[in-house]
């Protein structure tokens, strides 16, 4: 598979960078979980906490909010784009065959040719730009607004369970 598409090459390479991305964001991760009590205390100390949290609530909602989510959802879009590439590919040739046979299976546009090659790249590029797409409008549309909010929300929540 690898030698009739180059385009599997590059997937390794993208695997790759998702990987280190991921490895990035657990090690942030790592920090902001580190931080949280610490921070917890300097606020408390300081006569600075905004809202009436207690340490639980405030570490919560610190964590949430302070989370690398860009490094977790480069590095986990990217590995699901390296996973779901090749049934992408196995479905592009499966309706160009379809298509080429329903035209009269012309040679010039056979599995293998140039154009066939060409009509590829830009599928797989359509078909990675429409996921990072819904991947960006699924980040936006979650991420939390600022810390006041979040430990607004971590406090009714607290509350009402």
């Amino acid at each position: 598979m690898f030698e009739k598409y180059s385009a599997l090459w590059m997937l390794l390479l993208v695997g790759l960078i998702a990987l280190y991305y991921v490895i990035r964001a657990f090690v942030a991760a790592q920090r902001v979980n580190r931080d949280a009590g610490t921070e917890y205390v300097y606020r408390r100390d300081e006569r600075s906490l905004e809202l009436p949290a207690d340490e639980a609530q405030y570490i919560r909602a610190y964590k949430r909010f302070h989370n690398p989510r860009r490094e977790w959802y480069l590095g986990f879009s990217g590995l699901a784009v390296v996973f779901v590439t090749p049934p992408a590919i196995l479905i592009y040739e499966f309706i160009y065959n379809i298509f080429w046979e329903q035209s009269g299976s012309p040679f010039e546009y056979g599995p293998g040719t140039i154009v066939w090659r060409f009509i590829l790249f830009f599928a797989l590029i359509a078909f990675w730009a429409l996921f990072f797409y819904f991947v960006a409008k699924f980040y936006h549309k979650h991420r939390p607004f600022s810390f006041k909010d979040e430990l607004r929300k971590e406090i009714s929540k607290t509350q009402a369970g």
